[in-house]
C-alpha cells in the first residue's frame, strides 16, 4: 500500500490534524487486515 504524504505548512509548523491523520495513514499501512475503528488512536 502506497501513503502519500502531506507538505508541513510554509511557517515550518507542524498541524496536529496532519500530524495525527498521518499517523493514522501509517498504521492503517502497517495493519492491512485491520479496519479503521480498530485504529487505538
Amino acid at each position: 500500500m502506497r501513503v502519500a504524504r502531506v507538505a508541513a505548512p510554509a511557517d515550518g509548523g507542524e498541524d496536529g490534524d496532519l500530524a495525527e491523520y498521518n499517523r493514522y495513514l501509517s498504521w492503517l499501512n502497517a495493519n492491512p487486515g485491520a479496519r479503521p475503528g480498530d485504529y487505538p488512536g
